[in-house]
């Protein structure tokens, strides 16, 4: 039989023709084309994120290596004392203000429960703090002389001194007198007290005057120290220069008491030319 490649080839061809009636769909196949994008690069989003993942894998296995091999700080040989942790601490001397080598020292006695004094503390203090405590001029002392005739004083003295050795002492004080004619007749301190500090200084501060045996000492000391210097009312000052103690009872007002003060800096130049301030 003899082979007919020229028919073999033509049937071939037809085969290859599109069916009748198939007419080419462009935007289906650009449909499936930005599919294929789309699954082509969401494939390569995961392939970057499970590489990262793996590499902060390697490097978290690695860090007690890292660790081992270049430590952040050498050890210290055994038996080496740990050092120990430094605290605040709250200052010893809370009664105490301005420069330890101010040239004059000021010692002022006072009542909590007296009129006079709290006049003295809000209307004269923030003046002579401001001319000669802040200049460094002058260096203030607070003493408690408690007076018969107030019944509350000793107590107002144990708050204020109890609330200087957890380092509330100026704000305790300030309270104290800025609030006397609403405790001196119930002795309420505790109350003003509160409504100025937070709860937690208050449980320290009552801990303190219910439980402390040491409380009073230094009221005791101030006592004694009035007797020394025949101060027998408040508010009370002792000016002290120079060695010398003098005694200014009733205080003058301010403007009389600054030129007493001016005098007596200016005397302390002349009688020791190397003093600070001069």
């Amino acid at each position: 039989m003899e082979h007919n490649d020229s028919s073999w080839v033509d049937e071939r061809l037809a085969k290859l023709d599109s069916p009748s009636g198939w007419q080419p769909n462009a935007g289906a196949a650009l449909t499936r084309l930005r599919q294929r994008d789309r699954d082509a690069a969401t494939r390569r989003k995961w392939r970057k994120w499970l590489m990262v993942a793996a590499l902060a894998e390697i490097l978290v296995l690695a860090i007690p290596f890292w660790n081992r091999i270049f430590p952040s700080h050498v050890a210290p040989p055994p038996g080496t004392p740990e050092k120990p942790v430094i605290l605040a601490q709250v200052k010893s001397n809370f009664r105490e203000t301005g420069s330890a080598n101010a040239p004059v020292i000021c010692e002022i006695y006072s009542d909590y429960e007296c009129g006079h004094c709290a006049a003295f503390y809000l209307e004269t203090m923030p003046m002579l703090t401001a001319d000669f405590v802040q200049t460094g001029k002058v260096r203030l002392l607070h003493r408690d002389l408690p007076l018969a005739g107030h019944p509350h004083s000793g107590l107002a003295a144990r708050y204020a001194n109890a609330a200087g050795r957890i380092g509330k002492y100026d704000l305790a004080v300030d309270r104290i007198f800025r609030t006397q004619q609403s405790w001196a007749g119930t002795g309420d301190l505790d109350g003003q007290l509160a409504a100025a500090l937070p709860a937690g200084d208050m449980a320290r501060i009552r801990d303190l005057v219910r439980n402390s045996t040491d409380l009073d000492q230094s009221v005791d000391a101030d006592i004694e120290m009035g007797r020394n210097d025949h101060v027998t009312q408040a508010p009370a000052m002792v000016v002290v220069a120079n060695g010398r103690r003098q005694v200014l009872a009733p205080v003058p007002p301010y403007s009389l008491l600054k030129g007493y003060l001016d005098r007596v800096l200016e005397t302390n130049c002349r009688e020791d030319p190397k003093a600070t301030r001069c």
